[in-house]
């Protein structure tokens, strides 16, 4: 595969999640293949996200203080329906907040612990949607 080609597909993923650990692990998990911005609040990453970066697929835990993951979705959509729809939510539980998504955001979400092959499958299915990306035959 050419290199310049590999580099124009890599695929960006930003986490969103008050558990700087996490993020760490999520970055270890998809380092390798994607560049990933980690964020631990969710008012920050919307801030990111006004100033016009795009990701591919945004990993955002659903219980965070200050902001909520559905808040933050709420927010996302007011700024960019298209990122919106590749919020993946992760949750530790299912506490009110993760059942408040179900019937409101048709988003994926995951439990935590998640495994490592599905948070991969996961972004490159998302990467593999971007309209620039070609399929190696």
């Amino acid at each position: 595969m050419d290199p310049l080609r590999s580099r124009a597909v890599r695929g960006r993923v930003l986490v969103v999640d008050d558990e700087p650990l996490v993020g760490h692990a999520l970055r270890k998990v998809l380092g390798r293949e994607y560049d990933v911005t980690v964020r631990t609040s969710a008012r920050e990453a919307l801030g990111q996200l006004e100033r016009g970066e795009q990701f591919d697929v945004i990993f955002c835990d659903v219980t965070m203080p200050s902001m909520t993951g559905l808040g933050f979705h709420e927010a996302l959509e007011q700024i960019s329906p298209a990122l919106a729809a590749r919020v993946v939510f992760v949750t530790g539980s299912a506490s009110e907040a993760t059942c408040d998504l179900f019937g409101v955001v048709p988003n994926m979400v995951l439990s935590k612990p998640f495994d490592a092959h599905l948070i991969r499958d996961i972004a490159r299915q998302f990467v593999a949607a971007r309209p620039d990306v070609v399929a190696d035959v």
